[in-house]
């Protein structure tokens, strides 16, 4: 039962991850144009990078907690059913959550009820292919896949073999309570590094890329 029901949890991860980032990336454009908007020389890129920083860091700190809360439970005694029941406990409270946040209102929302049929299987077809005319559009877009694949593989690789396998036979590790609190440290280095460099993109601009 362990693996139909590990392939069940990475497809509803997976469709729940691509419609949860896609959506997200539509809330942070639209809240960093308000945030612009209410600072008067501020360009719009700027409130951009300063709420990737802020939100990648927060999420990366969530993420280290998380991560170190299983080394924590596992060294109490705790069973992974104890744990994995913990981190589906946060996911419902998150998703609940999300109710709460602030709706803001998209003037080309298709529900209004002078927009055709026709006006809305258009807009439906303008975003589903927003990313492949984002590719063709921004040069610098195709250089970003190999980065991605790269760290698609490397993120599999590291979750999967090292922590898995690795770790367990280097630190004589048969419980493999050491795992959150390894994973946690890239999650760490990451949450760091995003603050830092939001905040020094406010100062010294990204560059020409």
């Amino acid at each position: 039962i362990e693996t139909p029901a590990a392939l069940f949890g990475a497809f509803i991860g997976g469709v729940g991850g691509g419609l949860l980032w896609t959506a997200q990336g539509s809330y942070f454009t639209k809240a960093a144009e308000i945030h612009a908007q209410q600072k008067p020389r501020q360009h719009v890129d700027d409130s951009t990078s300063l709420f990737a920083g802020i939100f990648a860091f927060i999420y990366l700190t969530e993420e280290v907690i998380l991560r170190s809360l299983s080394t924590a439970l596992i060294s109490y005694g705790m069973r992974w059913s104890a744990v994995f029941g913990t981190y589906t406990a946060v996911a419902v409270i998150s998703a609940l959550g999300m109710l709460g946040i602030r709706n803001y209102h998209n003037e080309g929302d298709t529900n209004n009820e002078e927009t055709s049929t026709d006006d809305r299987r258009s807009l439906i077809w303008h975003k589903a292919t927003a990313t492949i005319r984002l590719l063709h559009q921004d040069a610098k877009m195709k250089y970003m896949i190999g980065l991605n694949a790269v760290f698609g593989f490397a993120a599999a690789f590291i979750t999967s073999y090292v922590n898995g396998n690795v770790v367990r036979v280097v630190l004589d590790d048969e419980e493999s309570k050491y795992v959150g609190i390894l994973a946690a440290l890239t999650s760490a280095v990451a949450a760091l590094c995003s603050l830092l460099f939001g905040f020094a993109s406010q100062r010294i601009g990204k560059g020409p890329v």
